[in-house]
């Protein structure tokens, strides 16, 4: 079973036994309905108005106990009462266009590289012994 993914999101009905050779990455969404009631119990207050410039990742919505953030850029088109597949009831919903400006995967954090350490040079932590003795005992 294939699942779908884009860089804002991920479709909710994955399976729990998913693995990540199983996702799939689809383009980014042209339009996004993004609702700001998340749970039963809280209602976000709005942040954002119509015809506002969003990026992805900005906030549209806050409350006490959670916040609302944007999972494309573009602009807002639309604030409406819609129904909520989260909360299950009719909450205020912000529909927002996409400007073609996601932030790509590309954008991913570099993995840092370090230098290897060699079993007979001086350990990293300071102590003055071989790492072998020292920290290269714990691995």
């Amino acid at each position: 079973m294939k699942a779908a993914s884009f860089s804002g999101g991920l479709k909710l009905d994955v399976p729990r036994d998913l693995q990540l050779s199983d996702i799939e990455t689809m383009p980014d969404p042209q339009r996004v309905l993004i609702p700001l009631k998340q749970d039963r119990e809280t209602s976000c207050s709005l942040l954002v108005q119509k015809k506002s410039e969003i990026h992805q990742g900005e906030m549209l919505g806050e409350s006490p106990s959670c916040a609302v953030h944007a999972s494309i850029s573009g602009h807002v088109t639309e604030i409406d009462k819609n129904f909520s597949l989260l909360s299950g009831e009719i909450a205020t919903a912000v529909t927002i266009e996409s400007n073609g400006q996601q932030a790509s995967s590309n954008n991913k954090p570099q993995p840092r590289r370090v230098e290897k350490v060699g079993r007979n040079d001086p350990c990293p932590c300071g102590s003055g012994k071989k790492y072998k003795h020292c920290c290269g005992k714990r691995t």
